[in-house]
């Protein structure tokens, strides 16, 4: 009866032994790779600040445009430079057209 006990005790001893080490390890690791994350972060706010970098905007019709000067994007600001993105493409079987 004591030698299952004493089975027992090591058993858990051990696995015990084994959980505080890999939580130990997989805290490491996650501080490690947080540091790489937030320093990377910081890398990417700076490269965004260049100016041939261009910041990219949804505009009304769904299409990613730049922003003008006053912050507004896309055929709604007037600018004829740069078309409309098309509407819907029509189903004519569907619709009943022939």
């Amino acid at each position: 009866m004591t030698a299952i006990l004493i089975r027992l005790l090591v058993f858990a001893a051990l696995f015990g032994v084994i959980y505080i080490g890999v939580r130990a390890i997989k805290r490491q690791w996650m501080a490690h790779f947080r540091a790489i994350g937030d320093q990377r972060r910081q890398e990417d706010k700076v490269a965004s600040k260049a100016p041939e970098v261009i910041d990219l905007k949804r505009s009304g019709d769904g299409v990613f445009r730049p922003n003008d000067a006053d912050g507004k994007t896309g055929p709604e600001t007037g600018d004829t430079d740069r078309p409309a993105a098309p509407g819907p493409a029509k189903n004519r079987e569907r619709d009943g057209e022939t």
